[in-house]
């Protein structure tokens, strides 16, 4: 846990890799750990579901990602956890090679 500026705890800091969940809700309201700050889904928002972000911005009312360039709220009801090192990428190589070593 972390002191943001405003001197509300928060998870992650910018730089971290984190999971978005594999499945949110469109319009459902999801929590920042104080259980007062909140945001809900937006339609845009829902192609990142199960991807690992990276942590652009915090605000006292969430994070702002790099890959959407910062343009919506989310909260850390929105992610699972900190990504692990074995991250989807990681796995789409690896199935890249078993395909490769299928088609030999």
């Amino acid at each position: 846990m972390y002191a943001s500026k405003e001197g509300q705890t928060i998870r992650y800091q910018i730089g971290d890799r984190v999971s978005v969940l594999p499945l949110l809700e469109n319009g459902k309201y999801y929590y920042m750990e104080d259980g007062k700050n909140y945001d809900s889904i937006v339609t845009p928002m829902l192609s990142y579901m199960g991807q690992t972000v990276t942590i652009r911005g915090v605000r006292s009312g969430g994070y702002h990602i790099e890959e959407d360039s910062g343009c919506y709220n989310w909260t850390d009801g929105m992610f699972s956890g900190p990504a692990s090192d074995y991250d989807e990428s990681s796995l789409q190589a690896e199935n890249l090679n078993i395909l490769y070593a299928w088609a030999d």
